[in-house]
């Protein structure tokens, strides 16, 4: 399947090459819990949520890994982002970060805090 559509069709190239249903697990992983891999397998990855509107304050998701899975979690409470997140040792968290959000963040790596 091809995701993002085929762009040969201004958009409508759906059709054989890849599914609707399919986007979906990119828009979970890369925008709502903002695992992005940064390596093949995501042997290296960055985590910036997208928190967007005043709804959605809060997301929780696994990303499944060749190595095992990425866990991640955040919640929106009292101007920060709380982000915890926990992966298996053989891969390698690069960034984490909250991206445009203007909030202060707070990150929890596998146990323990590692805000600035």
């Amino acid at each position: 399947m091809v995701y993002p559509a085929d762009p040969i069709g201004r958009g409508e190239a759906w059709g054989d090459k890849s599914h609707p249903d399919a986007c979906i697990g990119c828009i979970l992983s890369e925008h709502i819990f903002g695992v992005v891999p940064t390596k093949p397998g995501y042997k290296e990855f960055t985590v910036c949520p997208k928190p967007g509107g005043k709804t959605l304050t809060y997301a929780n998701g696994i990303v499944p890994t060749p190595y095992g899975e990425i866990f991640v979690s955040w919640e929106i409470k009292d101007n920060n982002i709380n982000i915890t997140v926990n992966h298996p040792k053989e891969i390698v968290l690069k960034e984490v970060k909250a991206e445009n959000s203007g909030l202060n963040c707070t990150v929890i790596l596998n146990g323990k805090n590692i805000t600035d």
